[in-house]
């Protein structure tokens, strides 16, 4: 799973970037609320940035950027998505820089 499109980094474009979440960690735990239990997960995650899929295949341990330790919290419902992949993903696509990148 990844995110691809178009940026500029650093001043240089990147057409076809190619973005790839490298660790996911989750805490689990409940919050009560008006006698309700919630289900909150905290998440935090780092990712790296690739000028292509090919160079991220052929250097995967070698990115163009690193960033570390992105952090987050989502309330857990029933009908949540709960593979915190995918969470992570979804956060990382609603941050501005890659709200046009599409799933790959």
């Amino acid at each position: 799973m990844a995110i691809q499109g178009e940026q500029t980094l650093s001043g240089i474009e990147l057409e076809n970037s190619y973005v790839h979440i490298t660790r996911v960690q989750c805490a689990k735990f409940y919050q009560e609320v008006d006698d309700n239990w919630d289900k909150l997960y905290t998440i935090d995650y780092d990712f790296g940035v690739f000028k292509s899929k090919d160079q991220f295949q052929v250097e995967p341990n070698n990115p163009i950027k690193k960033y570390f330790r992105i952090r987050f919290q989502v309330k857990i419902y029933e009908t949540s998505i709960t593979d915190v992949w995918e969470l992570a993903y979804e956060n990382l696509k609603n941050q501005l820089t890659f709200r046009e990148f599409t799933n790959i």
